[in-house]
């Protein structure tokens, strides 16, 4: 497929910082592990030199498409997502994030947007994030762009 193919990349809630593991018992380890196992096709990756491939705050260069960026403030990973759309940006890549606020709490479940809360449209982050991801659609898909 050619690059210019690419009009634009939707990440949500994604592990593109792999430094924050925390250790092969932890949720994110047994994450990290299951990332790695599925990528390289191996269960014990960590001394393939590929691994290192796998954190994507590491990969960053100029030329990639515009990307939209979300995170909720009770994911975990949404620290790598804010590391990831910087180097973006620095990259010269258009990025457009939302990334749910520190103190915020969800009127409608009284709790910090999780992973992957935009999947639960009856959170009103979930919303934002729906109406915020159509609109970058729209102008990446429609010309405007």
């Amino acid at each position: 497929m050619p690059a210019e193919a690419i009009r634009g990349l939707l990440l949500n809630c994604g592990p593109y910082d792999l430094s924050i593991v925390d250790g092969p018992s932890g949720l994110l380890g047994w994450a990290a592990h299951t990332i790695g196992w599925s990528y390289l096709g191996k269960r014990d990756y960590l001394d393939d030199p590929l691994t290192s491939t796998l954190s994507l705050v590491d990969h960053v260069y100029p030329g990639f498409p515009p990307v939209y960026l979300s995170g909720g403030n009770g994911d975990p990973l949404t620290t790598g997502g804010k590391l990831y759309a910087q180097r973006l940006a620095e990259a010269g890549t258009q990025v457009d994030t939302l990334f749910v606020p520190d103190d915020y709490t969800d009127p409608t479940s009284s709790e910090k947007p999780p992973h992957e809360y935009q999947f639960d449209l009856r959170l009103d982050a979930a919303q934002t994030s729906l109406e915020r991801t159509l609109a970058f659609l729209d102008a990446h898909t429609s010309g405007k762009a």
